[in-house]
C-alpha cells in the first residue's frame, strides 16, 4: 500500500495494490516523508474507500476519537439494518456530531423539530440502540441535548441511507 497524503500523523490518504484511492487510520501512518510504501500493514486501523473529497477535506477538523465512533455507529446500523450504506455516512455523521458538540459547548441548545416523530415513529432499536447509547457515554465526556441524541440514530436511517435517497434498506422501514 502506497502512502501518497498526509491529512494527520494518524490518518492519510493512500492507494491500495490495485490504484484504488482510500483513508487510512492508523498510528504514525502520516508522519514519515510522503509518498512512501507502508509494508506493516499491521499498523493500519481502519480503512475507508470510496470517500467523497469534501468528506476527506474534513478529516483535519475532526477529532480522531470522534471519527471512529461515528464509524462504530455506522457499523452497528449497518449491521442492524443488514443492507449496503453510503460510504460517507462515517463521515457525514462525525461532521454532525463535532458540530452538535461545538454548540453544546458554547451553550447553544437546538430542538430538533423531528424528535416527537422519531420518538413515536422508529423501531426500537433504532430509535435507543443499546450498544450505541453506552459507547457514546464512553467515548465522549460531553452530554448531548437531548434532540440531538435522537438526531443522531435518526440520521443514518434517513439521507444518509443508500447515497442519499429516502429508501428502506430493511423490510419494514
Amino acid at each position: 500500500m502506497q502512502i501518497v497524503k498526509k491529512i494527520n500523523n494518524n490518518v492519510a490518504l493512500a492507494r491500495d495494490g490495485r490504484g484504488n484511492e482510500l483513508v487510512v487510520f492508523g498510528k504514525g501512518v502520516g508522519f514519515p516523508a510522503m509518498p512512501y510504501e507502508l509494508d506493516d500493514l499491521d499498523r493500519i486501523q481502519r480503512t475507508f474507500y470510496n470517500v467523497s473529497k469534501r468528506y476527506i477535506d474534513l478529516l483535519p477538523d475532526l477529532p480522531e476519537a470522534l471519527m471512529l465512533a461515528a464509524d462504530d455507529i455506522a457499523e452497528e446500523t449497518r449491521d442492524e439494518l443488514d443492507c449496503e450504506l453510503n460510504p460517507n455516512l462515517p463521515f457525514i455523521l462525525a461532521d454532525h456530531l463535532n458540530f452538535a458538540i461545538q454548540r453544546t459547548r458554547q451553550g447553544v441548545a437546538l430542538q430538533n423539530p423531528l424528535s416527537y416523530d422519531v420518538k413515536h415513529h422508529l423501531p426500537d432499536p433504532l430509535r435507543h440502540p443499546p450498544s450505541l447509547q453506552a459507547e457514546g457515554r464512553e467515548q465522549s465526556p460531553n452530554r448531548h441535548p437531548q434532540g440531538h441524541r435522537r438526531h443522531r440514530h435518526r440520521h443514518p436511517v434517513g439521507r444518509a441511507v443508500h447515497g442519499g435517497h429516502r429508501q428502506p434498506c430493511a423490510p419494514g422501514l
